[in-house]
């Protein structure tokens, strides 16, 4: 909730040139200390499947930024499905967290399929949309995408493996 949060204020500041840059470093900060203990945990209990998961989320996202850049289509259609489904899955994320519910490798897949979908809205979004002064906007939001779809691929390759 925090990095959704941060990602609005990222997006708001983005424009100003002084502060701006000190938040999208806040904001990378954040991610490191989500994604740093699971990588960590990860390389102790299952060896290489850091790298696997790191060059499995490159693909994806190479792949998928291609796809936007070679057919030059518009994904912007996709922004309010996004943030619907986004919404429902925060919410039953929540729910299950409160009434001690977990959901399993099937909820993290369906969340890497999701920020796929950023990635290609997102892409879409700077490549047909975003001003050229918002290019901190378009980093964070393309980082925040990658990250988080990095931290669903490991999660899933170590499910693999218990």
């Amino acid at each position: 909730a925090l990095l959704i949060g941060g990602g609005f204020v990222v997006r708001a500041t983005a424009a100003k040139q002084l502060i701006g840059p000190v938040v999208y470093l806040l904001y990378a900060f954040a991610f490191g200390l989500l994604v740093g203990p699971l990588v960590m945990i990860a390389q102790v209990h299952h060896e290489g499947i850091v790298t696997s998961a790191a060059l499995t989320t490159g693909v994806i996202f190479l792949s998928l930024t291609a796809y936007v850049f070679v057919s030059g289509k518009d994904f912007s259609f996709m922004g309010g499905a996004l943030a619907i489904i986004g919404g429902l899955v925060l919410a039953t994320l929540l729910v299950g967290w409160l009434i001690g519910f977990t959901f399993g490798v099937w909820m993290t897949i369906l969340i890497a399929m999701l920020y796929s979908a950023y990635i290609l809205y997102d892409t879409s979004q700077i490549l047909h949309h975003y001003p050229t002064n918002m290019h901190i906007a378009a980093a964070a939001n393309l980082f925040a995408n990658v990250v988080l779809l990095f931290y669903h691929v490991l999660l899933i390759f170590m499910s693999r493996d218990d």
